[in-house]
C-alpha cells in the first residue's frame, strides 16, 4: 500500500502495489472495507460514542487515564513518530496526544459513524478498516490500540496484524481492563468479551513478534471501589436504556475527589510495575524475524 500526500502531510491517494485498487478520501475518511456494516460489529453501542464525547472533558476515569497514557507514551514515542490509533471512537486521546507536541497521528475505526466525533484538531488521516484485515505493511512507526482488544474476539489476529503494520523496531501501546474477578454489568453494557490478567497481554505480545518495554496495571487505588461496583451493578445479561444514559453521571465533588487521587497515584507508581490495578497498559517492541526467533526461544514461547 503506497500513499500520495498534500502538503499538509494527508493522505490523498492510497494504492495498492498488488493489485492497483485506488482509494481515494470521501469527506475526510479513507474507507479500506466500506462494505462492513456502520456499526453491527464495532463492539461498542453506537449511542455510547455520543456519551463518551460528552463526558470525556469531564469524568474523571477519562482524563486521568489520558495523562496516564502521554506519560507513558512519551517514555517510549517519538514526538515525530508516524502513529496510528486503532480504535480511536472520538479521538479523544489522540487529540489530547497532538496538544502534546505529536505530529504525525492518524486514527482508525471499524465505525465510520465514530469518525464525526473526533474534530479536526491536527489529526492527519482517518480510516475506516477491519483490523483483521489490514492492508498496511510497514507503515506506522507506532500502534495505539487504547480498550480496543477486550472487545474483539480473535485479540491473537488483530495482534499479529498490528506488527505486520508497524516498521522495525515499532511500537505498540495496548490498554485493556484488568481481571475478570471485577466483571460488572459495564462490561456487558460497553460490550466486552473479557477483563485481561497482565500475563496475559504480556504473553499476547510476546507470541506475535514484540519483546516487552513496559507492563503494568494502573488505577490500583481505585481497585476497592470497582470491586464494590462489582457487586453494586451486578451483571445481569440485561441492559436498558437508562443503563447507558446514566453510565458517566456522578457528583462533582466525588469526581474531583477521585481525579486527584488518580492524578498522585499517576505521578507516584508512574515508574513502577503493578500487577493489580483497574486497568493494564503494556508496550512492546516489533522484533525482526531472526530476533523473534532467538527472543521466543529465550522466553519459552
Amino acid at each position: 500500500m503506497t500513499e500520495e500526500k498534500n502538503e499538509g502531510g494527508r493522505t490523498t491517494r492510497l494504492l495498492c502495489g498488488g493489485c492497483g485498487h485506488e482509494i481515494a478520501p470521501s469527506d475526510g475518511l479513507l474507507s479500506l472495507h466500506p462494505v462492513l456494516p456502520v456499526a453491527a460489529d464495532s463492539g461498542i453501542d453506537e449511542k455510547l460514542n455520543e456519551y463518551y464525547s460528552k463526558s470525556e472533558e469531564k469524568h474523571f476515569w477519562f482524563k486521568a487515564r489520558k495523562d496516564f497514557i502521554s506519560t507513558i507514551c512519551d517514555m517510549y514515542i517519538k514526538h515525530t513518530d508516524k502513529i496510528i490509533e486503532i480504535g480511536a471512537a472520538t479521538g479523544y486521546i489522540t487529540r489530547h496526544l497532538i496538544s502534546e507536541g505529536y505530529k504525525d497521528i492518524s486514527i482508525g475505526d471499524l465505525n465510520s459513524d465514530s469518525f464525526k466525533y473526533s474534530g479536526d484538531d491536527g489529526i492527519i488521516n482517518r480510516y475506516q478498516f477491519d483490523l483483521t484485515r489490514a492492508p498496511f505493511v510497514g507503515h506506522f512507526d507506532a500502534v495505539f490500540m487504547f480498550d480496543v482488544l477486550e472487545h474483539i474476539d480473535d485479540a491473537e489476529l488483530s495482534v499479529q496484524k498490528a506488527c505486520e503494520m508497524l516498521t522495525p523496531e515499532g511500537k505498540i501501546v495496548i490498554t485493556v481492563p484488568a481481571h475478570m474477578w471485577l466483571w460488572s454489568k459495564h462490561d456487558t453494557l460497553v460490550s466486552h468479551k473479557k477483563r485481561y490478567e497482565l500475563e496475559q497481554v504480556v504473553q499476547l505480545l510476546r507470541r506475535n513478534g514484540f519483546k516487552i518495554l513496559k507492563a503494568t496495571a494502573f488505577f490500583a487505588s481505585i481497585l476497592p471501589l470497582l470491586y464494590l461496583r462489582k457487586y453494586v451493578d451486578r451483571d445481569t445479561g440485561r441492559v436498558s436504556k437508562a443503563d447507558v444514559a446514566y453510565r458517566f453521571k456522578i457528583n462533582p465533588v466525588v469526581n474531583r475527589l477521585l481525579e486527584k487521587m488518580l492524578h498522585v497515584e499517576c505521578k507516584l507508581l508512574g515508574g513502577v510495575s503493578l500487577k493489580y490495578g483497574g486497568s493494564l497498559i503494556v508496550v512492546g517492541e516489533k522484533l525482526n524475524q531472526a530476533g523473534a526467533q532467538v527472543f521466543n526461544r529465550q522466553v519459552g514461547c
